[in-house]
């Protein structure tokens, strides 16, 4: 015979899995607006530096001041800097789908739980896959339901 869960570890269970869902879901929406401003951040400093090229290309023949020439220099280097390493490192988009998957995915896990008559160690083991999940999964091993 199947190994079933008890009322009383169903709702218990069902209750720990929605408040994950609830983590998961304010991360990943975290994860969204990080990655809002970080876009944003890399913008400004991109005009930024732009509009200071145009103040220091308009000076004409003379020299411009020596703090025009390193901030556009620094502002520049910035730029380039942290779009290099973001694209490397930081997926925000990325990971924000990752975490929202993980929301989902607990839901989906609570709602068979308390709907359904689930065999326990099956229910158990999807359990502990989905809640491997975290910033490092890729979105796309991070399935919307996770399988046996």
């Amino acid at each position: 015979m199947l190994d079933k869960f008890d009322p009383q570890e169903k709702k218990q269970l069902a209750g720990d899995l929605r408040g994950e869902a609830r983590e998961a879901a304010q991360t990943a929406k975290l994860n969204r607006s990080l990655d809002t401003a970080f876009r944003v951040a890399l913008m400004l400093i991109g005009m930024a530096s732009t509009v200071l090229a145009g103040i220091v290309n308009a000076h004409g023949s003379g020299a411009p001041p020596e703090w025009q020439t390193l901030t556009l220099m620094v502002l520049g280097a910035l730029s380039t800097g942290l779009s290099g390493f973001a694209l490397t490192q930081f997926n925000f988009g990325g990971r924000a789908r990752s975490w929202q998957k993980k929301a989902d995915a607990l839901i989906a896990l609570s709602t068979e739980l308390l709907y359904s008559d689930p065999e326990k160690a099956g229910l158990l083991a999807r359990v502990t896959k989905v809640r491997s999940w975290n910033d490092s999964t890729p979105p796309d091993e991070a399935p919307l339901v996770a399988s046996e």
